[in-house]
């Protein structure tokens, strides 16, 4: 379990460096082949130091624990909550009622991400989701009125977004990650039989 843990780690890393323009698609597609088959701690952790970027200095990092203020959390007081989702050769999926958490992760190989957000519970006013995707589609699907920021860096792949205007006090979707060799859609439907969760936000 945790080798695998590594693994994502340094899958994570590779795919950051390559939408930061550090890394080539030839030279990410390589590593990548190379983190999923070696059974070498050793050359994990080389991949990750080296594909990581030098971090900050400490006085432009936030304090443990104390998230960055936004205009829907003015006076943070606790942590954020975070999930972390991941498939290797398979699909993400998430549809019904589940639990939005104020930031989703989400990670997939070789395979498609699909979040049907319709009937799902905002844990937060805003919702951060960060997904990485490798040879892979992104379709995100939302109610009517719901704000969707989609900062997802999209390579060698189609970004599509077809939302609604957005109502006063709706929940707000922020996007954020790397697609690599896939497309990004957006869509707006409505719910079919009975209202979504997210109008308790209204």
């Amino acid at each position: 379990m945790q080798f695998n843990e590594d693994r994502e780690r340094a899958q994570e890393a590779l795919t950051r460096a390559v939408g930061e323009g550090r890394l080539d698609l030839g030279e990410f597609t390589d590593l990548v082949g190379v983190v999923w088959a070696t059974d070498d701690k050793t050359t994990l952790d080389r991949i990750i130091a080296e594909a990581t970027p030098q971090a900050p200095p400490p006085a432009t990092q936030h304090l443990a624990g104390t998230p960055a203020a936004t205009p829907f959390a003015p006076h943070p007081v606790v942590p954020e909550a975070s999930q972390q989702l991941s498939s290797f050769l398979g699909d993400v999926t998430r549809k019904g009622e589940w639990l939005v958490p104020e930031r989703l992760s989400v990670r997939a190989i070789l395979g498609d991400t699909y979040l049907d957000l319709r009937r799902a519970t905002a844990a937060s006013p805003v919702v951060t989701l960060h997904l990485d995707t490798f040879l892979g589609d992104i379709r995100i699907v939302v109610p009517p009125g719901v704000y969707v920021d989609v900062q997802v860096n999209s390579i060698l792949g189609d970004s599509k977004v077809d939302t609604s205007e957005a109502l006063p006090g709706a929940p707000r979707v922020v996007l954020t990650g790397t697609c690599i060799l896939g497309d990004v859609k957006v869509t707006t439907k409505e719910v079919d039989d009975k209202p979504s969760f997210w109008w308790r936000w209204l």
